[in-house]
């Protein structure tokens, strides 16, 4: 299944920003507290074959703009149409998030980090596997929007890129998080 992904972006921040409304909601980062997420999401390699991604984060503010965040995510099959090949990408890494402040409850972020990304490549015929652990980075963006006093849903996209033998992939995450603390 091959698709534009600029379409698909560009109606969902339109839809956004044309419900953003002017309103003095609770910040998503306070002191003391822990952001913890989790997301579902697509993602999409070199050649824009989707698939199925998971993460889950946690982020510490260290000031009112500013969060690190300790993440874990999994692209469960990086090639979907190929019933003989399994590959998965499961990526480990620290990120500064930045929280632009606006008007609106909507609060949009920047994000980029390091960390380490592990891929495994399964061939049933011939039987072949190969593994491989490198160093990478990731860019991207996102926003919070508040349902409660504690709870928030969480849209996010990145690409990762890992030194060598490791895919790029391109994540386009939502799900819901909450905050922790005093």
């Amino acid at each position: 299944m091959h698709f534009r992904m600029a379409p698909v972006v560009f109606v969902a921040a339109v839809v956004l920003v044309s419900f953003a409304e002017t309103a003095h909601a609770q910040p998503p980062l306070q002191r003391d507290t822990w952001l913890l997420s989790g997301a579902l999401g697509l993602a999409l390699d070199a050649d824009a074959d989707p698939s199925l991604t998971l993460h889950g984060a946690a982020a510490y503010p260290l000031t009112g703009e500013i969060a690190i965040e300790g993440e874990l995510g999994h692209v469960i099959d990086i090639s979907p149409g190929d019933a003989d090949l399994d590959t998965s990408l499961t990526t480990v890494h620290g990120t500064v998030l930045y929280f632009i402040n606006t008007p609106y409850v909507l609060t949009p972020y920047l994000a980029a980090g390091l960390g380490i990304g592990k891929y495994s490549y399964d061939l049933r015929t011939p039987p072949t596997e190969f593994s491989a652990t490198e160093f990478g980075f990731n860019l991207g963006a996102g926003a919070t929007y508040p349902l409660t006093g504690t709870t928030f849903f969480r849209g996010d996209f990145r690409w990762f890129k890992h030194i060598d033998d490791v895919p790029s992939v391109w994540r386009f995450t939502a799900g819901v998080g909450v905050r922790v603390g005093s």
